[in-house]
Formats: C-alpha cells, structure tokens, sequence
C-alpha cells in the first residue's frame, strides 16, 4: 500500500505546506499539493519567514538564494507614543535571531 498525502493551499501562506510536501517527497512519500488559484502572483503582501521556517529551507536546499531577494528583518516591532513620535520599545530581530536560533529571519 502507497502512503498518498494530499496538502491543501499553496497560495499567500502556503510555505508550510509546500515545505512538506518536499519534505515527504525526499521520504519517498506520493503528495499532491491543492490550490484553489490558477496561477501564484504578488499580491503587494510581504512574507515574513521566521526561523523556524527558515530552518527547513536550509534543510532542503532552498535558502541559499533567499539572500539574493529577501530583506533581512531587523525589528519585529516597534511601539511609539502617539503624542510625539517617541520610541517606546523595539523587538530586535537581525542578529538576536541568529544568536537565539541559528538562522535570520
């Protein structure tokens, strides 16, 4: 009996599915990967890809390239005061990611 495994979305926030689906391909596993849009386009949408999907993209060969077109993400957040504009508080990602984790986001 062949194990089948049908992953369902591929569109905007589909790297988790399409990141299994060659996951299970490199284990020999028969997948089918399902979305509803004819064709994938930009949709004026960033997409944030934190470590711990940027992780598997090293595992499979894919993350090499992601240097040549994405922006490294230095903060996650950054909270001012209505009233003038003052930072309050910044989330530092950049190198705390990679100290943290091993990987940027």
């Amino acid at each position: 009996m062949t194990l089948h495994v049908a992953i369902v979305g591929a569109g905007l926030e589909g790297l988790g599915g399409l990141a299994a689906a060659v996951f299970l391909r490199k284990a020999d596993i028969d997948v089918t990967v399902y979305e509803q849009a004819r064709e994938l386009h930009e949709v004026g949408a960033g997409i944030v890809v934190p470590p711990n999907m940027v992780r598997p993209l090293y595992q499979l060969g894919l993350a090499a390239e992601l240097s040549e077109f994405a922006v490294r993400l230095e903060a996650a957040w950054e909270f001012r005061r209505w009233s003038d504009g003052a930072v309050l508080f910044v989330q530092p990602m950049g190198e705390e990611c990679e100290r943290l984790y091993g990987v940027p986001c």
